[in-house]
C-alpha cells in the first residue's frame, strides 16, 4: 500500500495494526519433520499438478538488466550463490507422500550462470538475440521438487555491456522478494554482505506461524466477513469477443496506455474532494466499464496485497502475496460520486478483513467449480507504486529491460502505477478470450470514461458515452434523420408483372399451376365481391383456410380493395382463432373451400359476412351460385395505409395484434429482390405458417418478382426437402427448429442444387446447423441469419454466413436501409462496442403499433429522444426487449432476452447457449433447453432432444458430452427424449406442449452398485472424513477441496493402475460419473475385466 492508503485505512485496522507493531518478535514455533506449504503456495502447487507441462511459465517472475562496464563474472556467480545461501525460500522442494505437499529445504544448492558469449554479432542483432533468447528463458518451467526455483543467465554483448536474467517461480517469490533480491544480489556482488542484518525467520518459519494464527476465534471472525461479503456472487460475464474456452488457456498479451499528466492531475484533484486514493479511483471507474459490459449489477474483482504487515517479513524472499476480492454494488443508478464512497467503504472493510489467505476462503466457502473460470472472480486489478531500485552494483550501471511475458494468470488483468506524475495502465488479456482488436477498443473506452470522469463525477454511470471516436464512424447516429423513399405497392408491382407476363407461371400447388393473368383475375373477383358489403377501407377482412390457390386471390383482392387482410390458421384452437377474430375487429370473413373455424363465427351475422372461397378455382361461391368477376383494379394505395394484422404472444395470455403497413411491406421486399437478384427464374417455397408475418415473404416476394410461389400439399411436408428438391425450388424461409426436423426425416443424402438462398428468422441460428445443412448438401446456397420483431416489419438486419464459419454465435448482422439498429442502456444511451444493452429499432417503415394495447404500445413504442424531430409522432424508436451488443465491425449480437435468463446456484445462464452445444453432437437432429422449477421453487435446467436415430438412446453420453465443454452448473438435471420437438404453426417450439420433465433428485442417497464405484466411494469416505458415500454425492459437496483432489486421484490411481487427472475429477465431480469415466478409461486400455 502507498503512504496515502495506509492513510485512510488507519482509523479501520488502528487496533490491529498496532497489535501486530507492539508485538515485538514473532514467537515462532519450533520446526516440525514436515514442514507445509502455506495457504498461498498450495494453490500454486495445485496449478502445477492441474497443467502439469502446460504452465510453462505461467507462474514464473522474469527480471532482466542491462549491466553497462566492466562485469566479473565469477563475482555474479558468486552472489547468486550467497542470495540462494541465506535465503531458504530458494532452496526449498515442494515434494508430495500420498498427494500431500510439504517443503523440503535443501543444502548445498547453487545456481548455475552460464554464460553466452554474442560478441560474434552486431551490436544490435546480438541484443535482439539476446532479449529473444531471454524471453524464451522466461517461459520455461520448473520442477518444483528440484530447487534452486531460480534460472540465471548472462548474455555477454560486448566486453563492456551485459545482459543479466533472473526468472524465479512465484511459489517462492513475489513482486516486493524481487526488490530483496536485486538490493542483496548488488550487496553480495560487491562483498558488503556484513552489511545484511541476520535473517529474523526463514520462509517457512512464517508457514507455520500462519498456520497456527489461523485457528479458533480470530479464523471465524474473518470468515464470517468473507461469508457474507461473497454470499449470492454471481460470476461475471466478461465481455469476450471469442467463445470461452471450457478449459483456460494462460497464453496472453498486453496493451500499455498512458494518461497524460492534464488527466492524471484531475484525477487526482478528484480523489482528494472525494478523500479515496487514486487506486479507489480507477477501480471504481474499471468496474463501471465492466458493469456496462456484462449488463450486471454486482461486480466483483481481485486485487493483491503484499501480505507483509509485519516488519519481520520485509526482508524475506517469499511468496507473501494475498487477494482480496473486492465486490461492489453498482445497483440503483448510482452518480461516479456515490459510486467511488461505495468502493471506498468496501476496500476498507476488505483491507480490515485481509488476514485470513485467499485459499483458505476458497477452501472454507466451497465455491462452485468452473474449469473455464477462475474461484469468485476473473479480472484483476493490481495498483502498485513504480520505483526503480536497480541493483547497486560497484562500475556497473543498469538499466532495467522488460521482457516479453506471454502469460496471463486471468482472463483479464489491469496494472495501474503513477510515474512521473502520469498514470500509467497496462492491460494483459488471455488470447484465448479477447483479440488485440478488442482490448484496444476496450482501453480507449476506459480512456474516454476516465476522461468524462474528470471533467463530470456527479453524472449517472450509465450516462458516460462508451462510443469511441473509432466506433462512432461505423455505428448508427439515431440523431440523424431517415430519408424515406418512396414505396411502389405490392398490388402496383403485382399487376406490371401480370400485364406484362400473364402467361408466366405465379402459383404452383401439387399437380396445378395458375399463372399471372388467372391470379389477377381470381384476385379482382375477391375485390369485387368484397365491394358488395358494407365494408370500408382499412376495415380487417380474415382468411380461414391453408394455403392455397384461393387463399393467394384473397390476399391480393383484400389489398386491392385497400382493406387489411388476417389470416388463420385453421390448425389453431377455435378459442385462439374466436380471439384473434375479436381482438382484430373483423368485419367480414373469407373461407377457404370447408375449413372450419370458430363455432361462434359459423354461421356468420349481418355485421360480419363470411363468403366461401373456392381453394383451386380462386371463385366466390355465393348462396345463388353466381360468381362475380373483375377486370384487373388498381385504387391508389398510400404507403402508410394499413394493410395485414398478424400476431404476437402477450404477457397475459392475450395475443397482441399488430397492425401493418403498405410501405413497410413493400420497402423489405423491395430490399430482398435487389440485394439477392430475386428474378423471374425463381421458385420460391411457401412453408411459413399462415399465423407469422414472415409468411408475407413467401407470399408477395415471388409474386413481386415475377417468380413462382410454389405451395406444398399436406402429404409433401413429411419430407419438406424432398418436395423442394424436386421441385426445383431456389429460396427458402424458414424457422431454424423446423430445419432441424427436416434434416432428421428427409430420405435426401445430397441434392437441394438448385437452392441459391436458404433464409432463417425467429429463432437462434447455430453454428451447428450451418454445418449440419454443409455437412449433408455441399453446393453453393447463399445462407443468411435475418432478424425482425412483427412490430417492426418483417426483417430489420441481415448477416450473410461466410464459408469459414466463424466460432461461436452468429451474429444477426446489419441493419437494411432506412433502418437503425440500436443498442440503448439503462440511461438510454447508445452502447459502445461490446456494451450489453436493450435492441431498439428505428425506421420509417415499422408497423403502426398493436390495435388494442395503449398501455404496451407505451412501453415498446416510444419517440426518438435524440433527434430534433422528437415531438413528432413519425420518428419512434421501437424497444424489442432484446439483449444485444455491437462487435468490433459493427455487427448486431443478439444476447437473449431481458425476460429469459435465469439463475441456477448463483450462476446466471441463457439456455440458449447450453442448446447451442448440445445441437454439436452428432446424434442429436433438434433440442430445446428451458429453465423449469421444482416443487420447492429451485430452478433448474431441462433439456428435450430428438436423435437422428429412432432407436432407443441414452442421454448418458450427452451428459458427457457437454461435461467436456460446458460447466457442471450449465449440464441439463432433466433430459427427455422425444420423437419430434413440438412446434407452433410459426414453426418454433411449442414450450407449453413440451411434457413435464423427470428431474434428477441429485440429493437422494444411492448407494454404490459396482465394484468400481465401490472402490471410489471407500476412497472418498477415507479421504472426506464421511460415512458415506452415494452414486450422487457431489466431491465438493462433501467437503472435497483441490488438495484432497490430489489425494483422492493419487489413491486411485495407484489402486486402479490408471491416469486419471484432476480435470477428470473436476469435469466429473458426482461418484457416479467419476465411476463412468474411471470406467471408460480402463476400457480404453483393455483392462476393464473385473471392474
Amino acid at each position: 500500500m502507498n503512504p496515502e492508503e495506509r492513510m485512510l485505512l488507519e482509523k479501520r485496522i488502528e487496533t490491529s495494526r498496532s497489535r501486530t507493531r507492539e508485538s515485538g518478535i514473532l514467537r515462532l514455533p519450533p520446526r516440525p519433520d514436515i514442514i507445509p506449504l502455506s495457504f498461498a503456495q498450495q494453490r500454486l502447487w495445485f496449478i502445477e499438478q492441474w497443467e502439469g507441462a502446460n504452465s510453462g511459465g505461467l507462474y514464473n517472475i522474469p527480471e532482466a538488466w542491462w549491466l553497462e562496464g566492466p562485469l566479473d563474472r565469477e563475482r555474479m556467480q558468486y552472489a547468486c550463490n550467497c542470495l540462494i545461501a541465506r535465503h531458504e525460500a530458494l532452496r526449498t522442494a515442494f515434494v508430495s507422500t500420498d498427494g500431500k505437499p510439504r517443503q523440503e529445504i535443501r543444502s548445498g544448492i547453487s545456481a548455475d550462470l552460464p554464460l553466452i558469449d554474442l560478441q560474434h554479432l552486431p551490436v544490435s542483432e546480438a541484443r535482439e538475440r539476446a532479449l529473444a533468447e531471454a524471453a524464451a528463458l522466461a517461459g520455461e518451467g520448473f520442477d518444483l521438487t528440484q530447487p534452486p526455483l531460480l534460472r540465471t543467465a548472462l548474455y555477454r554483448i560486448d566486453n563492456s555491456l551485459h545482459l543479466l536474467v533472473l526468472v524465479i517461480h512465484h511459489i517462492v517469490s513475489d513482486g516486493w522478494s524481487m526488490g530483496v533480491i536485486d538490493r542483496e544480489l548488488g550487496m553480495f556482488y560487491d562483498a558488503r554482505e556484513n552489511e545484511l542484518p541476520p535473517m529474523p525467520m526463514q520462509y517457512a518459519d512464517y508457514t507455520l506461524w500462519q498456520r497456527e494464527q489461523l485457528q479458533g476465534a480470530v479464523l471465524e471472525k474473518q470468515l464470517a466477513y468473507w461469508r457474507r461479503q461473497l454470499d449470492g456472487l454471481i460470476p461475471l460475464e466478461l465481455p469476450l469477443d471469442r467463445p470461452r474456452p471450457v478449459v483456460q488457456s494462460y497464453r496472453g498479451s498486453r496493451y500499455p496506455l498512458k494518461l497524460s499528466p492534464e488527466l492524471t492531475a484531475a484525477l487526482r484533484l478528484i480523489c482528494r474532494q472525494e478523500q479515496v486514493t487514486l487506486y479507489m479511483l480507477l477501480l471504481a471507474a474499471f468496474q463501471v466499464l465492466l458493469a456496462r459490459h456484462s449488463g450486471q449489477m454486482d461486480i466483483a474483482v481481485g486485487s493483491p496485497l503484499a501480505g507483509r504487515d509485519r516488519f519481520e517479513l520485509e526482508g524475506l524472499i517469499g511468496f507473501f502475496v494475498n487477494t482480496l476480492v473486492i465486490r461492489t454494488d453498482l445497483s440503483g443508478n448510482p452518480s461516479f460520486r456515490e459510486l467511488l464512497q461505495r468502493v471506498r467503504e468496501t476496500v476498507l472493510d476488505a483491507h480490515a478483513h485481509q488476514l485470513i489467505p485467499f485459499e483458505k476462503i476458497v477452501e472454507e466457502l466451497n465455491p462452485i467449480r468452473d474449469q473455464g473460470r477462475n474461484t469468485f472472480f476473473d479480472i484483476m486489478v493490481n495498483m502498485f507504486e513504480e520505483i526503480e531500485s536497480p541493483p547497486a552494483f560497484n562500475n556497473l550501471s543498469c538499466i532495467r529491460e522488460y521482457l516479453d511475458h506471454h502469460w496471463s494468470k486471468y482472463p483479464m488483468t489491469i496494472y495501474a502505477s503513477e510515474v512521473n506524475g502520469r498514470i500509467i495502465l497496462e492491460l494483459a488479456y488471455q488470447n484465448a478470450c479477447f483479440s488485440s482488436r478488442f482490448i484496444l477498443e476496450l482501453m480507449q473506452q476506459f480512456l474516454q470514461l476516465l476522461e468524462q470522469i474528470a471533467i463530470d463525477p456527479k453524472k449517472n454511470v450509465y450516462c458516460y458515452s462508451l462510443v469511441t471516436h473509432q466506433a462512432a464512424a461505423f455505428l448508427p447516429d439515431p440523431s440523424l434523420p431517415i430519408e424515406v423513399p418512396l414505396q411502389q405497392s405490392v398490388i402496383t408491382i403485382f399487376n406490371d408483372f401480370a400485364r406484362r407476363s400473364p402467361e408466366a407461371l405465379a402459383v404452383t400447388h401439387g399437380h396445378r399451376n395458375w399463372n399471372y393473368q388467372c391470379l389477377a383475375e381470381a384476385a379482382g373477383r375477391v375485390s369485387s365481391a368484397l365491394g358488395k358489403y358494407d365494408l370500408c377501407k382499412a376495415d380487417v377482412v380474415a382468411i380461414i383456410g391453408a394455403s392455397s390457390f384461393g387463399l393467394v386471390s384473397c390476399l391480393l383482392g383484400i389489398l386491392m380493395r385497400k382493406m387489411v387482410f388476417l389470416t388463420i390458421d385453421p390448425a389453431l384452437p377455435a378459442s385462439r382463432q374466436a380471439t384473434m377474430l375479436r381482438e382484430a375487429g373483423t368485419k367480414a370473413i373469407l373461407r377457404i373451400g370447408t375449413a372450419p373455424f370458430p363455432p361462434e363465427w359459423a354461421s356468420g351475422s349481418a355485421s360480419v359476412p363470411v363468403i366461401d372461397i373456392d381453394p383451386h378455382l380462386g371463385i366466390i361461391v355465393t348462396e345463388s351460385g353466381e360468381n362475380h368477376e373483375s377486370a384487373l383494379s388498381e385504387k391508389y394505395i398510400h404507403g402508410n395505409d394499413p394493410a395485414f394484422v398478424f400476431y404476437t404472444s402477450g404477457s397475459t395470455g392475450i395475443p397482441k395484434a399488430v397492425l401493418g403497413t403498405h410501405r413497410g411491406l413493400s420497402h423489405f421486399l423491395a430490399w430482398q429482390r435487389n440485394t439477392f437478384n430475386i428474378t423471374e427464374s425463381d421458385r420460391i417455397a411457401q412453408f411459413t405458417s399462415l399465423s407469422f408475418d414472415a409468411v408475407l415473404r413467401d407470399f408477395f416476394l415471388p409474386l413481386t418478382s415475377g417468380a413462382a410461389l410454389c405451395i406444398p400439399e399436406e402429404n409433401d411436408l413429411a419430407d419438406p426437402l424432398y418436395w423442394a428438391d424436386r421441385e426445383k425450388v431456389t429460396v427458402i424461409h424458414c424457422v431454424p427448429s423446423l430445419l432441424h426436423n427436416w434434416l432428421s426425416q428427409t430420405e435426401l443424402s445430397s441434392g437441394m442444387h438448385a437452392l441459391r438462398l436458404l433464409c432463417f428468422t425467429g429463432e437462434q441460428l447455430t453454428v451447428a446447423l450451418v454445418r449440419k445443412w454443409r455437412k449433408r448438401f455441399a453446393g453453393n446456397t447463399v445462407i443468411v441469419n435475418f432478424y425482425g420483431p412483427t412490430e417492426i416489419t418483417l426483417i430489420k438486419c441481415f448477416f450473410l454466413i461466410p464459408g469459414e464459419l466463424p466460432e461461436g454465435i452468429l451474429p444477426v448482422g446489419t441493419s437494411l436501409p432506412q433502418t437503425q439498429a440500436l443498442v440503448l442502456n439503462e440511461a438510454g444511451q447508445l452502447c459502445g462496442v461490446g456494451e450489453k444493452g436493450e435492441v431498439v429499432l428505428r425506421t420509417p417503415f415499422r408497423s403502426l403499433g398493436y390495435i388494442n394495447a395503449p398501455l404496451e404500445m407505451q412501453v415498446r413504442f416510444r419517440t426518438n429522444p435524440f433527434s430534433e424531430m422528437n415531438c413528432r409522432d413519425d420518428d419512434m424508436l421501437y424497444f424489442t426487449g432484446d439483449l444485444g451488443k455491437y462487435r468490433l465491425d459493427g455487427t448486431l449480437e443478439l444476447a437473449g432476452r431481458l425476460d429469459d435468463q435465469i439463475k441456477i446456484r448463483g450462476v446466471r445462464i441463457e439456455p440458449g447457449e447450453v442448446k447451442a452445444v448440445i445441437e454439436e453432437h452428432p446424434a442429436v437432429s433438434a433440442c430445446f433447453v428451458q429453465g423449469r422449477k421444482k416443487g420447492t421453487g429451485e430452478i433448474f435446467l431441462a433439456a428435450y432432444v430428438v436423435f437422428k436415430s429412432k432407436e432407443k438412446l441414452e442421454t448418458d453420453p450427452l451428459r458427457s458430452f457437454l461435461c467436456a465443454r460446458l460447466p457442471a452448473v450449465m449440464i441439463p438435471s432433466s433430459w427427455t427424449v422425444l420423437e419430434n420437438l413440438p412446434l407452433l404453426p410459426n414453426g418454433k417450439v411449442d414450450r407449453q406442449s413440451l411434457p413435464e420433465p423427470e428431474i434428477l433428485n441429485e440429493n437422494e442417497y444411492l448407494p454404490a452398485r459396482t465394484p468400481l464405484e465401490t472402490i471410489i466411494a471407500e476412497i472418498w469416505m477415507e479421504q472426506l472424513r464421511v460415512p458415506r458415500a452415494g452414486v450422487n454425492d457431489n466431491f465438493f459437496n462433501l467437503g472435497g477441496h483441490s488438495l484432497l483432489a490430489v489425494q483422492v486421484l493419487n489413491k486411485l490411481n495407484r489402486q486402479l493402475d490408471i491416469q486419471l487427472t484432476l480435470q477428470d475429477l473436476f469435469k466429473n465431480p458426482t461418484l457416479g460419473g467419476l465411476a463412468c469415466r474411471v470406467f471408460d478409461i480402463l476400457v480404453s486400455e483393455d483392462t476393464k475385466e473385473g471392474y
